[in-house]
């Protein structure tokens, strides 16, 4: 994840595919998070959380427009904005790279188009826009385990010395060093 300052930062473009977006954008990142299933024990008072996977993400971009350039690019800039392939009976989700210092800063930049809005006219001064829906993609993984007859499946054990909170450790240690990094920039 990258840092994000709105005050330094470009915050009225995005790219997908290295192309730079039309106009001006207003973007809205979604959450980043986990999803748990929550069950609650039959007569006690409380419940026990599971870790079902992240959450996929939701990216909504607003799309202001005002000049004839920024039309003419528009034309060319939504041939990005089309609906997957369909291969016989399946439909294969096309992954688009898309960059903005707030959707950077998720993580995330795998995104499959959903939907965009018809132009409209926002407000009276020749201002127009649309907003562009798009949802998170990530190729589903296999789940390593052995399966029962019982339709269950045995998650296989971690090698040994490997730990499972490997990825939080290396985040604390990255937090340091940039909280570091910082504390040294403000000393000069």
């Amino acid at each position: 994840m990258t840092m994000v300052n709105p005050l330094r930062d470009n915050l009225d473009t995005f790219t997908i595919c290295g192309v730079p977006s039309p106009g001006k954008c207003i973007v809205d990142a979604g959450s980043v998070g986990a999803k748990w299933d929550e069950q609650a024990g039959p007569g006690t008072a409380g419940s026990t959380l599971t870790f079902a996977g992240p959450i996929l993400g939701e990216l909504k971009i607003d799309l202001q427009m005002w000049t004839d350039i920024h039309f003419v690019l528009w034309d060319a800039f939504k041939t990005f904005l089309v609906s997957p392939p369909i291969i016989g009976l399946v439909v294969k989700p096309v992954a688009l790279e898309i960059h903005h210092p707030l959707v950077d800063e998720t993580g995330k930049n795998q995104w499959v188009f959903v939907s965009r809005e018809a132009l409209k006219p926002i407000g009276e001064k020749g201002l127009w826009g649309t907003q562009l829906l798009f949802r998170e993609y990530k190729k589903p993984k296999p789940i390593l385990g052995n399966a029962n007859a019982n339709g269950t499946i045995d998650a296989v054990k971690p090698a040994a010395g490997s730990t499972p909170n490997a990825d939080l450790d290396a985040a604390k240690k990255n937090f340091e060093a940039s909280k570091q990094d910082a504390l040294d920039a403000s000393d000069e």
